[in-house]
C-alpha cells in the first residue's frame, strides 16, 4: 500500500513540476511571441507597400503604353499625309497646274496638315 502512495505522490509532484515548467516556459515565450508579432507587422506593411507601388507601376506603364500608341498614330497619319505630298507635286510638275481639283497646291498642303491636325484632336479626345 505504501507503494501506491509514494506512486501517487511522484505523480503528483510530476504534475506540479510539469506546471511549473510550463508556466515558467510561457514567460519565457512570450517575449519571442511579441517578437515575432511586430515582425510580422511590419513585413505585412512592407508587402502592402510593395502592392502600392506595384499598383502605381501598372497604372504608370499604362499611360506609357498609351502615349506611344498616340504617338505612333500621330506619326503614321503624317507619315500617310507626307506620301501623298510627292505625288501632288509630281502633278504640278508634270502638268504645269494644280491637281485635277482646280485648287491651289497650298489648298491640298493644307488639306494634308488639316488631316494631320484632325489626327491629334482625335487622340487627345480619347484620352480624356
Amino acid at each position: 500500500m505504501i507503494i501506491v502512495y509514494i506512486s501517487i505522490a511522484v505523480i503528483v509532484f510530476a504534475i506540479i513540476y510539469l506546471g511549473i515548467v510550463a508556466v515558467k516556459s510561457l514567460k519565457e515565450l512570450k517575449p519571442t511571441l511579441n517578437h515575432l508579432n511586430e515582425t510580422s507587422a511590419r513585413m505585412q506593411a512592407k508587402v502592402d507597400a510593395i502592392k502600392n507601388e506595384t499598383n502605381q507601376l501598372s497604372v504608370t506603364k499604362s499611360k506609357i503604353q498609351q502615349d506611344v500608341a498616340y504617338k505612333k498614330e500621330t506619326f503614321q497619319g503624317i507619315i500617310t499625309s507626307s506620301k501623298e505630298t510627292p505625288k501632288l507635286m509630281k502633278k504640278i510638275w508634270t502638268n504645269g497646274k494644280p491637281a485635277p481639283q482646280g485648287e491651289p497646291f497650298y489648298h491640298q498642303i493644307d488639306r494634308v496638315v488639316d488631316k494631320v491636325l484632325q489626327i491629334g484632336k482625335r487622340r487627345k479626345a480619347k484620352m480624356r
